[in-house]
């Protein structure tokens, strides 16, 4: 299916912003070890590539004038979380800018959070989760095994299906 016009230029807007991303993370991971070297304490401001890699786009021209501020996003260990969101009009295509947007990624780990606001998209009873059942507790200590920092509801209850623990289970130690 061809793209019309304005789901091509939001495209190629967010290609850009991933090519401005890694130049950014990869200047911000030169300059923070060059700091430590030097012993120079290092702010969370220090590294957060993603709004340097922002305000780069802006000063570039390559920002639509709808386009709003950077919004910064840090995870529990206060590293920088790289995000976007498109904002695209009912019947404007959404589903098919979402497959085109992660098909430029062209990447094989991380996450990749798809919301979707009707259930008619989602199909509940076809799809994996990435958490067992609340009765199996066989399952859960398993995941509790490889994750042992998940949240749970209270001490011995249920891990939390939370989309913070989905994080803790796909983060990358980057």
């Amino acid at each position: 299916m061809k793209l019309k016009e304005y789901q091509a230029s939001a495209l190629d807007t967010f290609t850009r912003w991933l090519e401005f991303l890694a130049d950014a993370r990869a200047e911000t991971l030169t300059r923070i070890s060059a700091l430590k070297n030097a012993e120079v304490t290092t702010t969370s401001e220090d590294r957060n590539y993603p709004k340097m890699a922002w305000k780069e786009m802006d000063r570039s021209g390559y920002l639509p004038p709808t386009a709003g501020a950077y919004v910064s996003r840090t995870d529990g260990a206060g590293r920088p979380i790289p995000h976007t969101c498109f904002k695209i009009p009912t019947g404007g295509g959404k589903t098919l800018m979402a497959a085109s947007a992660l098909e430029r990624l062209n990447r094989q780990t991380g996450l990749t959070l798809w919301l979707i606001p009707t259930k008619a998209i989602f199909d509940s009873g076809h799809y994996p989760t990435l958490f067992p059942d609340i009765d199996d507790r066989r399952s859960e200590a398993v995941l509790l095994e490889k994750h042992p920092d998940l949240e749970r509801s209270g001490e011995e209850g249920p891990i939390k299906r939370s989309l913070f623990n989905v994080f803790k289970m796909l983060r990358l130690d980057a």
